[in-house]
């Protein structure tokens, strides 16, 4: 069993329960602004982040690469996925 929390240096870390310790940190160089929420997809190979910059990412938790970036012109927003789709609301 995972769980995923948001860093105020901008980074993710999916944590390992069964061996408490970190599996995975998730790190972009071009965000370094706090997490304001995140969310796994359906299929948890994608994680969703708003950070307070306005910035979104979509993770691919696999290779630790951000999918697509996307900056907001208004305030942060909270991250959700649909419940049937791997990527983000449009």
């Amino acid at each position: 069993m995972c769980e995923l929390a948001g860093s105020n240096d901008g980074s993710c870390v999916i944590w390992d329960f069964e061996t408490r310790g970190i599996a995975k940190e998730l790190r972009d160089n071009e965000c370094s602004s706090p997490m304001t929420s995140i969310c796994w997809s359906k299929c948890v190979n994608r994680i969703l982040v708003s950070a307070a910059d306005k910035s979104l990412l979509l993770w691919d938790v696999m290779n630790g690469k951000v999918i697509k970036r996307k900056v907001l012109q208004k305030n942060p927003m909270q991250a959700c996925l649909y419940s049937d789709s791997n990527l983000p609301y449009k």
